[in-house]
Protein backbone atom coordinates (compact mmCIF):
# COMPACT_ATOMS: atom_id res chain seq x y z
CA UNK A 1 0.00 0.00 0.00
CA UNK A 2 1.48 3.30 -1.05
CA UNK A 3 1.72 6.23 1.35
CA UNK A 4 1.98 9.42 -0.65
CA UNK A 5 4.39 11.92 0.77
CA UNK A 6 6.03 9.32 3.02
CA UNK A 7 9.68 8.68 2.08
CA UNK A 8 11.80 8.34 5.21
CA UNK A 9 14.98 7.61 3.29
CA UNK A 10 14.75 10.93 1.42
CA UNK A 11 15.89 9.39 -1.88
CA UNK A 12 14.34 9.07 -5.29
CA UNK A 13 12.65 5.67 -5.50
CA UNK A 14 12.07 5.59 -9.25
CA UNK A 15 13.90 2.56 -10.69
CA UNK A 16 16.53 3.07 -13.35
CA UNK A 17 15.52 1.71 -16.75
CA UNK A 18 17.61 -1.45 -17.29
CA UNK A 19 18.84 -0.33 -20.72
CA UNK A 20 20.48 2.77 -19.32
CA UNK A 21 23.97 2.83 -17.90
CA UNK A 22 25.19 5.00 -15.07
CA UNK A 23 25.26 8.73 -15.62
CA UNK A 24 28.56 10.08 -16.74
CA UNK A 25 30.97 10.55 -13.87
CA UNK A 26 29.05 8.19 -11.55
CA UNK A 27 31.06 5.56 -9.70
CA UNK A 28 30.23 1.82 -9.65
CA UNK A 29 29.15 2.14 -6.00
CA UNK A 30 26.75 4.98 -6.90
CA UNK A 31 25.26 2.78 -9.62
CA UNK A 32 24.79 -0.17 -7.26
CA UNK A 33 23.18 2.08 -4.69
CA UNK A 34 20.81 3.64 -7.25
CA UNK A 35 19.66 0.18 -8.35
CA UNK A 36 19.48 -1.31 -4.84
CA UNK A 37 17.29 1.39 -3.30
CA UNK A 38 14.32 1.00 -5.70
CA UNK A 39 14.44 -2.80 -5.35
CA UNK A 40 14.42 -2.52 -1.57
CA UNK A 41 11.48 -0.15 -1.71
CA UNK A 42 9.35 -2.96 -3.13
CA UNK A 43 9.49 -4.54 0.34
CA UNK A 44 8.54 -1.35 2.16
CA UNK A 45 7.65 -2.36 5.73
CA UNK A 46 4.64 -0.04 5.64
CA UNK A 47 3.03 -1.91 2.74
CA UNK A 48 0.69 -4.83 3.50
CA UNK A 49 2.03 -8.25 2.56
CA UNK A 50 -1.39 -9.81 1.98
CA UNK A 51 -4.22 -9.40 -0.53
CA UNK A 52 -7.08 -7.00 0.10
CA UNK A 53 -9.51 -9.79 0.96
CA UNK A 54 -7.38 -10.64 4.00
CA UNK A 55 -7.10 -7.03 5.24
CA UNK A 56 -9.91 -7.23 7.81
CA UNK A 57 -12.13 -9.98 9.19
CA UNK A 58 -15.40 -9.00 7.53
CA UNK A 59 -13.93 -9.55 4.05
CA UNK A 60 -13.33 -13.32 3.99
CA UNK A 61 -15.98 -14.24 6.55
CA UNK A 62 -18.86 -12.37 4.89
CA UNK A 63 -17.99 -13.99 1.57
CA UNK A 64 -17.67 -17.43 3.16
CA UNK A 65 -20.96 -17.04 5.02
CA UNK A 66 -22.83 -16.01 1.87
CA UNK A 67 -21.23 -18.79 -0.16
CA UNK A 68 -22.09 -21.35 2.50
CA UNK A 69 -25.76 -20.35 2.45
CA UNK A 70 -25.74 -20.84 -1.32
CA UNK A 71 -24.24 -24.34 -0.87
CA UNK A 72 -25.70 -25.60 2.43
CA UNK A 73 -29.35 -24.71 1.83
CA UNK A 74 -29.59 -26.73 -1.43
CA UNK A 75 -27.96 -29.68 0.36
CA UNK A 76 -30.57 -29.39 3.10
CA UNK A 77 -33.44 -29.11 0.59
CA UNK A 78 -32.28 -32.37 -1.02
CA UNK A 79 -32.22 -34.02 2.40
CA UNK A 80 -35.57 -32.49 3.33
CA UNK A 81 -37.33 -33.29 0.08
CA UNK A 82 -35.74 -36.60 -0.89
CA UNK A 83 -34.36 -38.09 2.32
CA UNK A 84 -30.75 -38.01 1.10
CA UNK A 85 -28.24 -39.46 3.59
CA UNK A 86 -24.60 -38.39 4.02
CA UNK A 87 -21.63 -40.26 5.45
CA UNK A 88 -21.36 -37.68 8.25
CA UNK A 89 -22.18 -38.41 11.88
CA UNK A 90 -24.52 -35.41 11.58
CA UNK A 91 -27.61 -36.46 9.68
CA UNK A 92 -30.69 -34.67 8.43
CA UNK A 93 -31.99 -31.96 10.71
CA UNK A 94 -28.96 -32.27 13.01
CA UNK A 95 -26.61 -31.37 10.14
CA UNK A 96 -28.87 -28.53 8.98
CA UNK A 97 -29.18 -27.08 12.48
CA UNK A 98 -25.47 -27.40 13.13
CA UNK A 99 -24.46 -25.68 9.89
CA UNK A 100 -26.84 -22.77 10.39
CA UNK A 101 -26.26 -22.27 14.14
CA UNK A 102 -22.57 -23.27 14.45
CA UNK A 103 -21.44 -22.63 10.87
CA UNK A 104 -23.08 -19.73 9.03
CA UNK A 105 -23.99 -17.54 12.00
CA UNK A 106 -20.59 -17.67 13.80
CA UNK A 107 -18.88 -16.80 10.52
CA UNK A 108 -20.89 -13.57 10.30
CA UNK A 109 -20.41 -12.86 14.02
CA UNK A 110 -16.64 -13.41 13.73
CA UNK A 111 -16.37 -11.18 10.66
CA UNK A 112 -18.30 -8.47 12.48
CA UNK A 113 -16.35 -8.78 15.75
CA UNK A 114 -12.93 -8.83 14.06
CA UNK A 115 -13.93 -5.56 12.39
CA UNK A 116 -15.69 -3.95 15.36
CA UNK A 117 -13.02 -4.85 17.93
CA UNK A 118 -10.40 -3.13 15.79
CA UNK A 119 -12.53 0.03 15.91
CA UNK A 120 -13.32 -0.30 19.61
CA UNK A 121 -9.72 -0.82 20.69
CA UNK A 122 -7.50 0.75 18.03
CA UNK A 123 -5.62 -2.55 18.07
CA UNK A 124 -5.26 -4.86 15.06
CA UNK A 125 -7.37 -7.99 14.82
CA UNK A 126 -6.29 -10.99 12.72
CA UNK A 127 -5.35 -10.16 9.15
CA UNK A 128 -3.14 -11.67 6.48
CA UNK A 129 -1.92 -15.17 7.26
CA UNK A 130 -3.57 -15.48 10.74
CA UNK A 131 -6.92 -14.48 9.24
CA UNK A 132 -6.41 -16.94 6.40
CA UNK A 133 -5.73 -19.74 8.90
CA UNK A 134 -8.86 -18.98 10.96
CA UNK A 135 -11.04 -18.76 7.85
CA UNK A 136 -9.43 -21.93 6.51
CA UNK A 137 -10.20 -23.83 9.71
CA UNK A 138 -13.85 -22.74 9.48
CA UNK A 139 -14.06 -23.81 5.83
CA UNK A 140 -12.31 -27.13 6.42
CA UNK A 141 -14.79 -27.93 9.18
CA UNK A 142 -17.71 -27.24 6.86
CA UNK A 143 -16.36 -29.52 4.13
CA UNK A 144 -15.33 -32.38 6.41
CA UNK A 145 -18.66 -32.40 8.24
CA UNK A 146 -20.28 -33.38 4.94
CA UNK A 147 -18.11 -36.49 4.58
CA UNK A 148 -17.05 -39.72 6.26
CA UNK A 149 -14.25 -37.67 7.85
CA UNK A 150 -16.82 -35.74 9.86
CA UNK A 151 -15.24 -36.69 13.20
CA UNK A 152 -12.04 -35.00 12.05
CA UNK A 153 -14.17 -32.05 10.94
CA UNK A 154 -15.53 -31.89 14.48
CA UNK A 155 -12.02 -31.03 15.73
CA UNK A 156 -11.65 -28.17 13.26
CA UNK A 157 -15.20 -27.06 14.04
CA UNK A 158 -14.41 -26.61 17.74
CA UNK A 159 -10.93 -25.18 17.05
CA UNK A 160 -12.47 -22.37 15.01
CA UNK A 161 -14.28 -20.95 18.04
CA UNK A 162 -11.09 -21.00 20.09
CA UNK A 163 -9.16 -19.20 17.36
CA UNK A 164 -11.94 -16.63 16.90
CA UNK A 165 -12.01 -15.98 20.65
CA UNK A 166 -8.23 -15.52 20.74
CA UNK A 167 -8.51 -13.19 17.74
CA UNK A 168 -10.61 -10.72 19.72
CA UNK A 169 -9.10 -11.46 23.15
CA UNK A 170 -5.63 -10.14 22.29
CA UNK A 171 -6.74 -6.62 21.23
CA UNK A 172 -9.42 -6.38 23.93
CA UNK A 173 -7.04 -7.33 26.74
CA UNK A 174 -4.15 -5.24 25.39
CA UNK A 175 -6.34 -2.16 25.24
CA UNK A 176 -8.03 -2.76 28.58
CA UNK A 177 -11.44 -2.69 26.89
CA UNK A 178 -13.42 -4.36 29.65
CA UNK A 179 -16.81 -3.37 28.27
CA UNK A 180 -16.55 -5.92 25.46
CA UNK A 181 -14.55 -8.72 27.09
CA UNK A 182 -17.74 -10.75 27.51
CA UNK A 183 -17.72 -11.45 23.75
CA UNK A 184 -14.68 -13.69 24.34
CA UNK A 185 -16.66 -15.82 26.76
CA UNK A 186 -19.68 -15.98 24.46
CA UNK A 187 -17.57 -17.28 21.56
CA UNK A 188 -15.99 -19.91 23.80
CA UNK A 189 -19.41 -20.87 25.11
CA UNK A 190 -20.67 -21.28 21.55
CA UNK A 191 -17.67 -23.51 20.84
CA UNK A 192 -18.48 -25.61 23.92
CA UNK A 193 -22.07 -26.00 22.78
CA UNK A 194 -20.86 -27.00 19.32
CA UNK A 195 -18.81 -29.76 20.94
CA UNK A 196 -21.84 -30.78 23.02
CA UNK A 197 -23.96 -30.92 19.86
CA UNK A 198 -21.49 -33.31 18.26
CA UNK A 199 -21.47 -35.42 21.41
CA UNK A 200 -25.27 -35.53 21.52
CA UNK A 201 -25.36 -36.68 17.89
CA UNK A 202 -22.79 -39.43 18.54
CA UNK A 203 -23.88 -40.64 21.97
CA UNK A 204 -26.69 -43.05 22.81
CA UNK A 205 -27.09 -41.36 26.21
CA UNK A 206 -26.32 -37.65 25.76
CA UNK A 207 -26.33 -35.15 28.60
CA UNK A 208 -28.69 -32.96 26.56
CA UNK A 209 -30.62 -33.73 23.38
CA UNK A 210 -29.41 -32.10 20.17
CA UNK A 211 -32.47 -29.81 20.07
CA UNK A 212 -31.76 -28.63 23.62
CA UNK A 213 -28.15 -27.81 22.72
CA UNK A 214 -29.31 -25.90 19.65
CA UNK A 215 -31.75 -23.91 21.77
CA UNK A 216 -28.99 -22.94 24.21
CA UNK A 217 -26.75 -21.91 21.31
CA UNK A 218 -29.56 -19.82 19.83
CA UNK A 219 -29.88 -18.15 23.23
CA UNK A 220 -26.19 -17.14 23.15
CA UNK A 221 -26.62 -15.81 19.61
CA UNK A 222 -29.77 -13.93 20.63
CA UNK A 223 -27.87 -12.33 23.53
CA UNK A 224 -25.15 -11.17 21.12
CA UNK A 225 -27.81 -9.79 18.76
CA UNK A 226 -29.67 -8.06 21.60
CA UNK A 227 -26.52 -6.29 22.75
CA UNK A 228 -25.31 -5.30 19.27
CA UNK A 229 -28.70 -4.16 17.99
CA UNK A 230 -29.17 -2.03 21.09
CA UNK A 231 -25.92 -0.26 20.28
CA UNK A 232 -26.24 0.17 16.52
CA UNK A 233 -29.88 0.29 15.38
CA UNK A 234 -30.86 3.39 17.42
CA UNK A 235 -27.61 5.10 16.43
CA UNK A 236 -27.97 4.23 12.73
CA UNK A 237 -31.58 5.45 12.76
CA UNK A 238 -30.82 8.74 14.53
CA UNK A 239 -27.89 9.46 12.21
CA UNK A 240 -29.75 8.69 8.98
CA UNK A 241 -33.30 9.94 9.67
CA UNK A 242 -33.51 13.55 10.80
CA UNK A 243 -36.01 14.05 13.58
CA UNK A 244 -36.66 10.35 14.22
CA UNK A 245 -37.90 10.09 17.84
CA UNK A 246 -35.48 7.32 18.83
CA UNK A 247 -35.28 6.47 22.53
CA UNK A 248 -33.21 4.09 24.64
CA UNK A 249 -34.12 3.26 28.22
CA UNK A 250 -31.20 1.79 30.24
CA UNK A 251 -33.42 -0.44 32.38
CA UNK A 252 -35.25 -1.69 29.31
CA UNK A 253 -31.94 -2.56 27.65
CA UNK A 254 -30.95 -4.64 30.67
CA UNK A 255 -34.37 -6.28 30.83
CA UNK A 256 -34.10 -7.21 27.14
CA UNK A 257 -30.90 -9.20 27.74
CA UNK A 258 -32.28 -10.87 30.88
CA UNK A 259 -35.50 -11.83 29.10
CA UNK A 260 -33.61 -13.50 26.24
CA UNK A 261 -31.62 -15.58 28.70
CA UNK A 262 -34.76 -16.47 30.67
CA UNK A 263 -36.65 -17.64 27.57
CA UNK A 264 -33.67 -19.62 26.34
CA UNK A 265 -33.23 -21.46 29.61
CA UNK A 266 -36.88 -22.31 30.19
CA UNK A 267 -37.39 -23.44 26.60
CA UNK A 268 -34.24 -25.58 26.54
CA UNK A 269 -34.57 -27.11 30.01
CA UNK A 270 -38.19 -26.65 31.17
CA UNK A 271 -40.26 -26.41 27.99
CA UNK A 272 -43.21 -28.26 29.52
CA UNK A 273 -43.34 -26.02 32.58
CA UNK A 274 -46.55 -23.99 32.99
CA UNK A 275 -44.42 -20.89 33.60
CA UNK A 276 -42.82 -21.06 30.13
CA UNK A 277 -45.66 -19.29 28.24
CA UNK A 278 -45.68 -16.48 30.80
CA UNK A 279 -41.92 -15.95 30.51
CA UNK A 280 -42.20 -15.87 26.72
CA UNK A 281 -45.09 -13.38 26.72
CA UNK A 282 -43.27 -11.02 29.10
CA UNK A 283 -40.13 -11.24 26.94
CA UNK A 284 -42.15 -10.51 23.80
CA UNK A 285 -43.65 -7.41 25.42
CA UNK A 286 -40.21 -6.15 26.48
CA UNK A 287 -38.75 -6.53 22.99
CA UNK A 288 -41.79 -5.09 21.23
CA UNK A 289 -41.55 -2.00 23.44
CA UNK A 290 -37.82 -1.73 22.80
CA UNK A 291 -38.35 -2.08 19.05
CA UNK A 292 -41.07 0.60 18.96
CA UNK A 293 -38.87 3.08 20.84
CA UNK A 294 -36.37 2.83 17.97
CA UNK A 295 -38.92 4.46 15.61
CA UNK A 296 -39.02 1.69 12.99
CA UNK A 297 -41.85 3.39 11.04
CA UNK A 298 -39.51 6.29 10.27
CA UNK A 299 -37.16 4.05 8.27
CA UNK A 300 -39.51 2.69 5.59
CA UNK A 301 -37.85 4.78 2.89
CA UNK A 302 -34.37 3.50 3.74
CA UNK A 303 -33.93 -0.22 2.96
CA UNK A 304 -30.52 -0.40 4.68
CA UNK A 305 -32.33 0.55 7.89
CA UNK A 306 -35.70 -1.16 7.57
CA UNK A 307 -34.08 -4.54 7.05
CA UNK A 308 -32.52 -4.20 10.52
CA UNK A 309 -35.75 -3.04 12.18
CA UNK A 310 -37.86 -5.60 10.32
CA UNK A 311 -35.53 -8.46 11.17
CA UNK A 312 -35.45 -7.56 14.86
CA UNK A 313 -39.26 -7.76 14.97
CA UNK A 314 -39.00 -11.54 14.47
CA UNK A 315 -37.53 -11.88 17.97
CA UNK A 316 -40.76 -11.00 19.83
CA UNK A 317 -42.72 -12.93 17.19
CA UNK A 318 -40.66 -16.02 18.01
CA UNK A 319 -41.39 -15.55 21.72
CA UNK A 320 -45.13 -15.32 21.06
CA UNK A 321 -45.07 -18.45 18.93
CA UNK A 322 -43.13 -20.24 21.63
CA UNK A 323 -45.72 -19.16 24.22
CA UNK A 324 -48.47 -20.79 22.15
CA UNK A 325 -46.57 -24.05 21.60
CA UNK A 326 -48.13 -25.70 24.65
CA UNK A 327 -51.51 -25.94 22.85
CA UNK A 328 -50.20 -25.90 19.24
CA UNK A 329 -47.01 -28.05 19.15
CA UNK A 330 -46.05 -27.07 15.58
CA UNK A 331 -45.59 -23.49 16.77
CA UNK A 332 -42.40 -24.53 18.59
CA UNK A 333 -40.80 -25.34 15.23
CA UNK A 334 -42.13 -22.12 13.73
CA UNK A 335 -40.76 -20.17 16.69
CA UNK A 336 -37.31 -21.62 16.04
CA UNK A 337 -37.42 -20.53 12.39
CA UNK A 338 -38.72 -17.08 13.34
CA UNK A 339 -35.52 -16.83 15.38
CA UNK A 340 -33.14 -18.40 12.85
CA UNK A 341 -34.45 -17.25 9.49
CA UNK A 342 -36.36 -14.11 10.45
CA UNK A 343 -34.12 -12.60 13.13
CA UNK A 344 -30.64 -14.06 12.64
CA UNK A 345 -30.46 -14.47 8.86
CA UNK A 346 -32.23 -11.18 8.16
CA UNK A 347 -29.99 -9.23 10.53
CA UNK A 348 -26.89 -10.98 9.18
CA UNK A 349 -27.78 -9.94 5.63
CA UNK A 350 -28.51 -6.37 6.74
CA UNK A 351 -25.28 -6.01 8.72
CA UNK A 352 -23.22 -7.76 6.03
CA UNK A 353 -24.30 -5.12 3.52
CA UNK A 354 -23.98 -2.13 5.84
CA UNK A 355 -20.58 -2.92 7.36
CA UNK A 356 -19.16 -4.09 4.05
CA UNK A 357 -20.21 -0.86 2.37
CA UNK A 358 -18.92 1.30 5.20
CA UNK A 359 -15.59 -0.48 5.49
CA UNK A 360 -14.91 -0.55 1.75
CA UNK A 361 -15.40 3.21 1.48
CA UNK A 362 -18.81 3.12 -0.20
CA UNK A 363 -22.01 5.05 0.45
CA UNK A 364 -24.34 3.68 3.13
CA UNK A 365 -27.14 3.38 0.59
CA UNK A 366 -28.13 0.19 -1.17
CA UNK A 367 -29.26 -0.29 -4.74
CA UNK A 368 -32.12 -2.23 -6.25
CA UNK A 369 -30.29 -5.54 -6.18
CA UNK A 370 -29.57 -5.35 -2.45
CA UNK A 371 -33.10 -4.17 -1.73
CA UNK A 372 -34.34 -7.18 -3.71
CA UNK A 373 -32.20 -9.43 -1.51
CA UNK A 374 -33.77 -7.86 1.59
CA UNK A 375 -37.28 -8.43 0.23
CA UNK A 376 -36.43 -12.03 -0.63
CA UNK A 377 -35.19 -12.83 2.86
CA UNK A 378 -38.27 -11.23 4.44
CA UNK A 379 -40.52 -13.27 2.13
CA UNK A 380 -38.51 -16.38 2.97
CA UNK A 381 -39.25 -15.83 6.66
CA UNK A 382 -42.94 -15.20 5.97
CA UNK A 383 -43.19 -18.41 3.93
CA UNK A 384 -41.32 -20.41 6.55
CA UNK A 385 -43.09 -19.09 9.64
CA UNK A 386 -46.40 -17.38 8.95
CA UNK A 387 -47.92 -19.31 6.02
CA UNK A 388 -47.71 -22.66 7.86
CA UNK A 389 -49.95 -21.07 10.50
CA UNK A 390 -52.59 -20.45 7.84
CA UNK A 391 -52.09 -23.49 5.60
CA UNK A 392 -50.23 -26.14 7.62
CA UNK A 393 -51.08 -28.90 5.15
CA UNK A 394 -48.63 -27.32 2.64
CA UNK A 395 -45.79 -27.06 5.16
CA UNK A 396 -43.22 -28.84 2.98
CA UNK A 397 -44.01 -26.55 0.05
CA UNK A 398 -43.62 -23.40 2.16
CA UNK A 399 -40.34 -24.66 3.64
CA UNK A 400 -38.90 -25.50 0.20
CA UNK A 401 -39.93 -22.19 -1.38
CA UNK A 402 -38.52 -20.35 1.64
CA UNK A 403 -35.17 -22.06 1.18
CA UNK A 404 -35.04 -21.12 -2.50
CA UNK A 405 -35.74 -17.45 -1.70
CA UNK A 406 -32.99 -17.41 0.94
CA UNK A 407 -30.54 -18.92 -1.55
CA UNK A 408 -31.43 -16.23 -4.09
CA UNK A 409 -30.96 -13.46 -1.50
CA UNK A 410 -27.44 -14.55 -0.62
CA UNK A 411 -26.55 -15.24 -4.25
CA UNK A 412 -27.34 -11.58 -4.96
CA UNK A 413 -25.15 -10.52 -2.04
CA UNK A 414 -22.27 -12.72 -3.16
CA UNK A 415 -22.41 -11.49 -6.76
CA UNK A 416 -22.35 -7.81 -5.74
CA UNK A 417 -19.87 -7.93 -2.89
CA UNK A 418 -17.32 -10.47 -4.16
CA UNK A 419 -15.38 -7.90 -6.24
CA UNK A 420 -15.72 -5.20 -3.56
CA UNK A 421 -14.43 -7.39 -0.74
CA UNK A 422 -11.49 -8.58 -2.84
CA UNK A 423 -10.33 -5.07 -3.74
CA UNK A 424 -8.80 -2.27 -1.64
CA UNK A 425 -11.15 0.37 -0.25
CA UNK A 426 -12.80 2.54 -2.90
CA UNK A 427 -11.75 5.72 -1.05
CA UNK A 428 -8.07 4.72 -0.93
CA UNK A 429 -7.93 4.56 2.88
CA UNK A 430 -6.41 1.59 4.66
CA UNK A 431 -8.76 -0.95 6.27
Amino acid sequence: MSHSGSNPSGVNRSPMPPSEGPPSGASRSDTARSVFIPLASIHDASAPRYPAWLALGFRPFYLLAAAWMIVALPVWLVMFGHGAVMASHLQGVNWHAHEMVFGFTPAVITGFLFTAVKNWTGQPTPRGLPLLVIAGVWLLARVLLLTSLSKLGMIFDIAFFVLAAVGIAIPLLRSGNRRNVFFIGLLLLLGSLSALHHYAALSSAPVLRTDQVVQLALTIIAVIITVITGRVIPMFTSNAVAGAPVKKLPHLEQAAVVSVIAVGLVVALFSSSPVTPLVCIVAAAIHLWRWWLWAPHWTLGKPILWILHGSYLWLPISFLLRASASWQPMNALLATHALTLGLITGLCLGMMTRTARGHTGRALQVGRAETTAYVLIVLAAVLRVLLPLLLPSHYRLWASLSGLLAIAAFAIYFAIYLPWLCQPRADGRPD
